[in-house]
C-alpha cells in the first residue's frame, strides 16, 4: 500500500515538473549573443518629455 502511494506521489511530482518546464519553454525568448550584449532599455530623463520640468511642491504645514 505504501509503495503504491509513493509511486503516485512520484508520478504527480514528475507531471508537475513537466508542466512547469513546458510553461517555461513556451514563454522563453530566444536571443543571439549580439542581442544579449546590446542594451535593451534606455533610462529617459522625464524632464525632457514635457514643456515644464518636474519640480517639488512645497506644502505649507501651517494653516
Amino acid at each position: 500500500m505504501n509503495n503504491e502511494i509513493q509511486k503516485l506521489k512520484t508520478n504527480e511530482d514528475n507531471l508537475k515538473s513537466k508542466a512547469s518546464q513546458q510553461h517555461d519553454y513556451k514563454n522563453a525568448e530566444l536571443r543571439t549573443s549580439k542581442q544579449v550584449s546590446d542594451k535593451q532599455h534606455k533610462n529617459a530623463n522625464l524632464n525632457q518629455l514635457f514643456e515644464k520640468p518636474f519640480t517639488q511642491r512645497h506644502l505649507d504645514t501651517c494653516p
